[in-house]
C-alpha cells in the first residue's frame, strides 16, 4: 500500500554531514524551553579524486552543528571533542553564517571503535562485557544473540 503523499518509487533522502566536533557539546535552552546544542565542528570535505587515482588532501571545513530536542539532549552524554560523526538534516545560512541543522546524528561507524548493547527478547539486556562460554546466562546464548562489537571499517588512507 502506498502512501498518498508519497509515490512508492521515492527515497526519502536529505543532506548529510560528516566530521569531528571541535568542541564538548554543550546543553542550552531556548526562550520557550526547547533544549538545543550548537557546537563548532570540522566538516570533512568531498574527496576530489586525482589523475593518479590518489584523492586530494583538502582541509576539514569549520561550521557550526545545530541540533534540537531529544537529539540534543542525547548528544550530550554520548558524544565529546574529537568523535567522528555522521549527521542529516539541512543547511542554514543566516547572517551570522552558515550552520548544518541535524535531524538525526550518530557517531561515524567506519571511523568509530564502539561497543553495541541490544536488549533480549526476554527483556535482560546483553552488554559487550559479558563472556561467551562462561557460567553467565551470556555464556549461554546463542551466536546470534551474542553482542556486536565494531571496529575500524576502512582503513585510515586511501589507496588507489
Amino acid at each position: 500500500m502506498t502512501s498518498p503523499t508519497m509515490p512508492s518509487s521515492t527515497i526519502p533522502t536529505s543532506v548529510s554531514l560528516e566530521g569531528r566536533l571541535a568542541a564538548d557539546p554543550v546543553l542550552q535552552h531556548t526562550r520557550a524551553g526547547r533544549s538545543f546544542v550548537r557546537v563548532r565542528v570540522q566538516a570533512d570535505p568531498v574527496p576530489v579524486p586525482l589523475e593518479d587515482g590518489q584523492f586530494a588532501d583538502l582541509p576539514a571545513v569549520p561550521c557550526d552543528l545545530v541540533v534540537f530536542g531529544k537529539a540534543a539532549d542525547r548528544m550530550t552524554t554520548r558524544f565529546r571533542f574529537g568523535d567522528r560523526f555522521v549527521a542529516s538534516g539541512r543547511v542554514k545560512t543566516t547572517s551570522d553564517g552558515t550552520w548544518f541543522v541535524a535531524r538525526r546524528i550518530g557517531h561515524d561507524a567506519a571511523r568509530t571503535t564502539y561497543r553495541v548493547t541490544r536488549a533480549r527478547r526476554a527483556g535482560r539486556r546483553v552488554t559487550s562485557t559479558d563472556k561467551a562460554g562462561d557460567n553467565s546466562p551470556a555464556g549461554q546464548l546463542s551466536e546470534q544473540d551474542q553482542p556486536i562489537v565494531a571496529g575500524r571499517i576502512v582503513p585510515a588512507t586511501r589507496t588507489a
